[in-house]
């Protein structure tokens, strides 16, 4: 029997030791928020082996622990949000209780006590609490955290990104953070990568090459802004860490629905129509954003979900650019120097002799497609063991000009004052994610947590052709570029598939 026992003891250690290796390496950013605090008698004295118990109150989700012989006691790995009640208990004292805590994403909110002998008669009772996201022991270097109610009432207009929230913070312009390129940021949610990982264009985060984001605003319980973290666990970045956790269900059911729009018309409702006495030709635009939520309790206590969907579609102007002597030339600064004339006779002759459709060289619009869904799972397992589950999936399309590069031709090919080109002389580009994750917090002892997280990432830009197969064509004047025509030279098999 004491062989089996060494044995056993011997097995559960190398388990626990891979459990907290394998927690350690697959992701590097926190999750989760802490309770912590000092429990003492009405002398100021530590109370040792004192119970605390937080329970988060709309799941009911409980979190223990026990002092240690400071009288100091650590709830690690709670869910962010609230609120959550702390009850202390001891032998031979009345127990306490303080409600209404919140705890924040990657730091903790302290709650101490100082309880009170059994059958004491007293004037008052006093419970000392406090919660403080600047000065904190588990604070580790500047961040700015927006919660569910600043993340639902700060304006936005237009993709609803990540970026519309960032920009509140001080040490940056919600891309760039302490004078860093976008591309040096590490955006993560539930611990989950959501960069534009091989580092095209200017957006960091995923969906950013089509002017989206793949992840819903609504889906989003609080966002953590670090700039200069000491904490080991925030890594990854030279700018910032965006760190984000997802909304959860609780045991009554909610949810939520909107429909935005914005569009340009003639009566100035949207947007003005003159520029003093000059009415110039704006182009179409229009924007349809609709979005749900709901969740809810599956297993009151227990089982919990949460699910989210949104799209958005956007048409803009693909360039404001008119050419010399068409009809919407009116004198404005937006001419070209390319005849109107040259640019229909060189469509015509293209399409009846080689069957090739350009397209039209103005007033054509390009659009955007965006549709997001997210799905989430919470289990309380036991008290001991809680289980976090989540999907995303995002889909998006959008229009593009012709590349603007130098290379392979005599200047810029795509539209401005000196040159224009046609719209199937652009294409598609598309920038899809799909993500899932599943994290495990586990408490050992009072002493021991451990918190294992797997996930799989998969990013997919593609790209899609406006128009046929044609070669591109550059028709010079005064030793720069003054038509192209043809698909873009740069767009063949430029197709990214990564996770």
């Amino acid at each position: 029997m004491n062989h089996f026992t060494q044995r056993f003891s011997t097995g559960k250690t190398l388990a626990i030791l891979a459990l907290l290796l394998c927690g350690t390496s697959l992701f590097a950013q926190v999750t989760t928020s802490t309770i912590s605090g000092i429990v003492s008698d009405k002398s100021g004295e530590p109370l040792i082996g004192a119970t605390v118990v937080a329970t988060h109150t709309p799941t009911n989700t409980r979190y223990g622990t026990a002092t240690n012989a400071s009288g100091r006691y650590t709830l690690p790995a709670v869910r962010v949000g609230g609120p959550y009640s702390v009850t202390v208990s001891y032998t031979g004292y009345e127990p306490q209780t303080l409600d209404g805590i919140y705890a924040s994403l990657g730091t903790a909110a302290n709650v101490d006590f100082e309880v009170q002998e059994a059958g004491s008669v007293l004037d008052e009772v006093t419970i000392l609490a406090n919660r403080n996201d600047i000065f904190s022991s588990d604070r580790t270097g500047a961040a700015t955290t927006f919660d569910r109610k600043q993340l639902a009432s700060i304006p936005i207009t237009g993709a609803r990104s990540i970026n519309s929230i960032t920009k509140y913070n001080p040490n940056g312009n919600g891309n760039s953070f302490g004078g860093q390129d976008s591309r040096m940021n590490n955006f993560t949610i539930d611990g989950s990568v959501f960069n534009n990982g091989f580092g095209l264009g200017t957006d960091a985060q995923a969906g950013g090459r089509t002017g989206s984001t793949a992840i819903s605003l609504d889906a989003i319980e609080e966002l953590q802004v670090n700039v200069a973290p000491f904490d080991v666990r925030q890594t990854g970045f030279v700018g910032t860490g965006m760190n984000a956790v997802t909304r959860s269900g609780k045991n009554e059911f909610f949810g939520s629905a909107f429909y935005n729009f914005r569009k340009s018309d003639n009566s100035g409702t949207f947007n003005g129509t003159k520029i003093g006495d000059v009415k110039p030709n704006i182009g179409a635009f229009d924007e349809k954003i609709f979005g749900a939520s709901l969740g809810g309790a599956i297993i009151k206590n227990k089982l919990f979900f949460f699910a989210n969907y949104e799209k958005q579609t956007q048409t803009t102007p693909a360039t404001t650019w008119v050419a010399d002597g068409s009809p919407l030339d009116d004198g404005g600064s937006n001419v070209t120097r390319v005849l109107a004339s040259d640019l229909d006779a060189l469509s015509t002759y293209l399409r009846e002799k080689y069957r090739y459709e350009t397209g039209p060289y103005e007033d054509y619009d390009n659009l955007t497609e965006s549709e997001k869904f997210l799905v989430r799972l919470d289990w309380n397992v036991n008290d001991k063991n809680k289980l976090t589950l989540r999907y995303t999936h995002h889909n998006s399309l959008s229009d593009q000009l012709i590349s603007n590069s130098n290379s392979a031709g005599e200047g810029n090919r795509r539209t401005l004052v000196t040159a224009m080109s046609y719209q199937n002389a652009g294409y598609l580009i598309g920038d899809n994610t799909r993500s899932f994750v599943a994290e495990l917090n586990s408490q050992l002892s009072n002493t021991v947590h451990n918190t294992f997280s797997a996930g799989y990432d998969f990013q997919d830009e593609d790209r899609e052709y406006k128009g046929a197969l044609f070669p591109t064509i550059d028709i010079l004047k005064d030793n720069s570029t003054y038509i192209s025509v043809g698909f873009d030279p740069f767009t063949p098999d430029n197709k990214l598939s990564y996770g």
